[in-house]
């Protein structure tokens, strides 16, 4: 029960600082689903315009049901595949994005997609904000031949009609959760 409160309150201390981040009129791009991220930008909406383009997250689009949460909540949403996003980050004033952990060494473990959105964000020098609360800091590092333990594998089925068992033979299909 202590744990759940201290995990709320660091949430909304996170939220609050929503107004200080976001500004009138400013495009932000978001990836997948964050239950912080969308806190933070409907706490932003109830005083600022703003708009938001979400990546759909593939291959298993969460981002559609971010897309659907923040446009109920009265903010003008635009969803794109995550292909487009390095088409036009360069017109967007910064990115807000979730994270699972921050390691030691500051890397993110986030959703799968998220370090390409950081390197075009890198680009075109856009900022990237991220909202996570301090019981997900990691006293670990990432290290680079231990991709196992610090990865989460997930199905394939996303990735590859398995009615086509010919195709399943030859293929191999790769689907980590995190970048």
């Amino acid at each position: 029960k202590q744990w759940n409160q201290r995990r709320v309150r660091g949430k909304s201390s996170i939220i609050t600082m929503a107004l200080e981040h976001i500004h009138a009129n400013e495009l932000i791009l978001t990836y997948g689903h964050s239950n912080t991220v969308r806190e933070f930008l409907l706490h932003g909406r109830k005083k600022r315009n703003f708009r938001v383009v979400v990546c759909e997250s593939g291959p298993t689009v969460k981002g559609h049901q971010m897309a659907k949460e923040l446009s109920e909540g009265g903010i003008e949403t635009t969803l794109i595949s995550d292909s487009s996003a390095f088409a036009i980050i360069h017109a967007v004033n910064k990115v807000i994005i979730g994270t699972h952990t921050i390691m030691a060494d500051g890397a993110l473990r986030a959703p799968n997609g998220a370090h390409q959105l950081a390197l075009a964000a890198e680009h075109f020098s856009v900022p990237v904000i991220v909202c996570a609360a301090l019981y997900k800091l990691s006293p670990t590092h990432l290290c680079s031949y231990d991709q196992d333990a610090f990865n989460k594998i997930i199905g394939p089925e996303n990735l590859i009609n398995f009615s086509n068992s010919k195709l399943h033979a030859k293929v191999l299909a790769s689907n980590p959760e995190f970048d």
